[in-house]
């Protein structure tokens, strides 16, 4: 009887074949990932020291503008629009929801009726509710109209700086400093739209 052998290659030559190929990692990459790194971290680093330093000049800003006097100050019998902003809480506050915006005894709609669209109507409810715990006779049905105070225009003014600040500034910095924006800009970018002159003016000296 005849045997035939078969010829079983040795076991690390097995291993050998087939094992997966060995990916050689140059040197220059792993110093060029460094580094970019570092670089990635440095822009990120000076990103957050510029916009601190772009938000401290909007502050000032928007503090040495709310020294000046406001739209119709000491202007009877109208006052301009900061008393529309003030008369737009005392409405808000002092009327149930179905009267906001229907001409009435309370509601002259020929003095600062209320011509924006509900969600200003409710902002300007909930600053009426803080107006009305600080001092009831800012908000006082028909008796508080072109009420001006150094007090009263301070809180004036902070009720435009404060709701920028949580409003309208955290989605610009999302969308500025967002993975797909290019973070070498986003700063340029993020002191343009908030130190826009207007903008400025219109809200810390004109309206509030």
């Amino acid at each position: 009887m005849n045997e035939k052998y078969i010829k079983i290659p040795p076991i690390a030559s097995f291993v050998k074949l087939n094992s997966p190929p060995i990916l050689k990692i140059d040197k220059k990459s792993k110093i060029h990932s460094k580094n970019q790194k570092v670089i990635d971290n440095s822009t990120q680093f000076n990103n957050s020291l510029t916009t601190i330093a772009i938000l401290s000049v909007l502050l000032c800003f928007q503090v040495a503008i709310s020294l000046n006097p406001h739209s119709g100050e000491s202007q009877p019998p109208m006052f301009g629009d900061y008393e529309a902003q003030r008369h737009w809480m005392e409405i808000t506050y002092n009327l149930p929801i179905e009267q906001w915006y229907i001409n009435g005894t309370h509601n002259d709609l020929l003095y600062w009726g209320l011509d924006y669209p509900p969600l200003t109507a409710y902002h300007h409810y909930l600053l009426g509710v803080f107006s009305h715990k600080i001092n009831k006779t800012w908000v006082e049905l028909l008796d508080s109209r072109g009420f001006e105070s150094v007090t009263h225009k301070l809180f004036m003014r902070l009720s435009a700086i404060i709701p920028f600040f949580i409003f309208y500034l955290p989605p610009l910095l999302f969308f500025f400093f967002s993975k797909s924006a290019k973070k070498s800009s986003s700063p340029v970018l993020l002191a343009s739209a908030v130190l826009y002159p207007v903008l400025l003016i219109i809200d810390n000296g004109h309206f509030q």
